[in-house]
Order: C-alpha cells, then structure tokens, then sequence
C-alpha cells in the first residue's frame, strides 16, 4: 500500500522504478502463498502424527487427562470432538474417559473421577467397572466433604463389587474410614 501510494503522488518519471516494485511485491505474495500452503500442509502431517503417537500411549491416565483438561484446545488442533478423538486412541470415547477416570483416581481428583467415569457411562462404556469405580470416587469425595454417611455407602457399595486388584484403592479407603470415629466426635 505504501509503494502504491507513494506511486500516485510521484510523476511519470519514476513509472519504471514503480514497475520494478510491483514485480518484487508480486513475487514475494506469490512466495509467501506458497510458503502457507507448506506450512498447512507440514502442520496436517504433524496432527496425524500426534494422533498417531497418543495412540501409542493410549494406557497413560495422563495422556488422556491431558487431551480431557484441555478439550478445547484439542478440538481445535485436532478439528474434531474431543470424544472422537478419544475414540481414534481408545476404540470408544468411554474407555477413554475410563483412562482418564483410573488416572484421576490414583492421583486423588476424585470429583474429577467421578466426572470422568460418568461420561464413560453415558459413553456405554462397561457399567460394572465404571459404576464400580464411580462409587469409590463418591465415597472418597463425600469422605473430603465431611459427608460420612454418604461416603461410607458408596465405599460400600464399591467394596460390594470390588476386585482384589482395587487393593491400592481398599489401602486408601480403609485409611479413611478409620478416621470417621474421631472425625464425628
């Protein structure tokens, strides 16, 4: 825009100089269009290998937190729902959400457990194994809530139901409703 205007207050005089800039600024639109489309197309490639590389690490709780704590920006890298995705990694969007569900739980976000395995469900994802583990998240948030009752229920109905490789969730259960004696008084 500056050569241009500059083009119009200038006289005839300089007209070859002007065409000389129109070229140089033809050629460089040109170039950098072309440069766009490398990169459009070297940044495509990147998402499909990304795609590619999550699915390879598709059992890490923390690969799938990741992808569900920042949706929105997954969506946009990816172009697509976030629960399509997770059903590229997984084969379900619900399995991925269960993922994600077991990995909240190791680390103690258990409303964020519960959340996650809530979506594996309406996901139909396996009722026994998310049911199951969604109790536990219940209980151990009611238990943090100071909801006792509640939290001794769903630990109930979690322990009802619970395999012998929940054994790292039954350590932490027990630890705290040994606790609830003193805690009520």
């Amino acid at each position: 825009p500056r050569v241009r205007a500059l083009r119009t207050e200038s006289g005839g005089e300089n007209a070859a100089l002007f065409q000389e800039f129109e070229k140089i600024l033809s050629a460089v639109a040109q170039r950098l269009e072309e440069g766009l489309h490398e990169s459009e197309a070297l940044l495509v490639g990147t998402r499909e290998q990304l795609a590619l590389l999550l699915a390879e690490h598709r059992d890490n709780g923390f690969v799938a937190r990741c992808l569900i704590d920042n949706h929105a920006d997954v969506e946009d890298v990816f172009e697509k729902p976030l629960d399509a995705l997770l059903a590229q990694i997984h084969g379900d969007a619900a399995t991925g959400h269960g993922v994600a569900g077991r990995s909240y739980l190791a680390s103690g976000y258990f409303a964020e457990a519960e959340a996650a395995f809530a979506r594996a469900l309406a996901g139909g994802g396996r009722c026994d194994d998310a049911n199951r583990l969604s109790a536990y998240a219940r209980g151990m948030t009611a238990y943090l809530a100071g909801d006792y009752v509640a939290s001794v229920e769903r630990l109930s109905q979690w322990l009802a139901a619970a395999p012998s490789d929940d054994a790292p969730l039954a350590g932490l259960a027990h630890a705290a409703v040994v606790k609830l004696g003193v805690l009520v008084q």
